[in-house]
């Protein structure tokens, strides 16, 4: 939300012809500035690992966060209401 948009226009305003292209994002609790490349190059071995059928190295992947979102999907989506 907001602190990301902030930290967006603070980086668009230090920017310089030779800047090197960044993603804002979250890293914990904190915003951080990711060069762009290196997303790419995850998202991409993210695509590769699933392609190739491995599933546990795309989900490490991924990250702590997504591989904890996936274990509470999977724990929640068993249960069944009486």
């Amino acid at each position: 939300g907001t602190r990301m948009g902030t930290e967006a226009v603070l980086a668009l305003m230090e920017a310089t012809p030779t800047s090197q292209p960044v993603v804002i994002a979250l890293s914990g609790n904190q915003t951080v500035r990711v060069p762009l490349m290196h997303c790419v190059e995850k998202t991409s071995a993210v695509a590769e690992a699933m392609s190739s059928k491995r599933f546990k190295e795309a989900q490490e992947l991924r990250g702590r966060s997504f591989k904890g979102n996936l274990e509470t999907y999977i724990r929640l989506s068993k249960l069944r209401p009486k």
